[in-house]
């Protein structure tokens, strides 16, 4: 697990990045662009993700990052290294940029810890959504309401809703296009995949399923194993709690795929995870 003084450090970042990328969001006119994948970048994506580079470089400066918005000018070499590397950070500056512009409070700021590739600490925070973070530690998953002004933090506990009750299935725009779910479920699109895996992962929500890059989880799946909760592969089953370079798709010339998983996932509660994953069907 990770120590106090890393763990403290990010969330002191995080709580300052948070703070500046709602400064933008607040703001009535933000400059968009497209990236190289055609996905959309603010620029409050590019100071938040640069201010927390530069903090985190003062206090752990050998530890390599890998970052949403500066990985396309790496070669793939660098890739492999960082994420087998003793200690490397995950980032992502803004997950669910298209709500941020479009004035939707549910967006995040995501910062993880990874060991030999498995994450271990995880650094959750949405701003301009009760201004709440969550974080671990030896303890267990805590919740900080009021996290701006430093608010008193509350463990987190599990709560499962029953399979029988309908449970909320997150997933991303565009997945009943290709996958169904033979179980009685509430789908819901949040916009935010950092949002859908903790959702999952604390129990709000029966599972998740994403098409998913390594910032979009690495955080809140730092966190799966105190709750109870997995991540697998949706058809394979094979377990996702650390991982090799042969996970993602590593080319550099695909920015789109870049440090994507190469199958869809599920997450779930331990006991239900296979329950859900022998529900999947790929549509004709």
């Amino acid at each position: 697990m990770s120590d106090s003084s890393q763990i403290n450090t990010a969330i002191e970042v995080v709580r300052e990045a948070g703070q500046i990328a709602l400064e933008y969001f607040l703001r009535p006119e933000l400059h968009t662009e497209l990236k190289a994948d055609r996905s959309l970048l603010s620029e409050a994506d590019a100071a938040t993700e640069q201010f927390i580079i530069k903090k985190l470089n003062e206090s752990f400066p050998h530890y390599p990052f890998i970052g949403e918005e500066t990985i396309s000018d790496r070669a793939e070499s660098f890739y492999e290294e960082a994420l087998l590397a003793d200690r490397t950070w995950v980032l992502d500056p803004i997950d669910g940029t298209n709500n941020f512009v479009a004035g939707n409070p549910v967006w995040c700021v995501s910062l993880a810890l990874m060991e030999k590739g498995k994450p271990t600490l995880g650094v959750v925070y949405f701003p301009a959504l009760n201004d709440e973070m969550y974080y671990n530690n030896d303890a267990g998953l805590w919740r900080c309401p009021n996290a701006s002004r430093e608010g008193h933090s509350t463990k987190v506990t599990t709560a499962r809703v029953s399979l029988d009750a309908k449970p909320l299935f997150m997933v991303h725009d565009g997945f009943f296009r290709r996958y169904d779910v033979d179980l009685p479920l509430v789908p819901r699109i949040s916009g935010c995949t950092v949002l859908n895996v903790l959702y999952a992962v604390m129990g709000k929500a029966g599972a998740a399923s994403q098409s998913a890059h390594l910032w979009d989880f690495a955080a809140p799946l730092a966190f799966a194993e105190g709750m109870g909760a997995t991540m697998v592969g949706a058809f394979t089953g094979k377990r996702m709690h650390s991982f090799q370079p042969d996970d993602f798709y590593l080319d550099p010339s695909e920015p789109r795929r870049l440090w994507k998983v190469r199958e869809q996932t599920l997450i779930a509660a331990e006991e239900t995870v296979e329950t859900w994953r022998n529900a999947f069907r790929i549509k004709e």
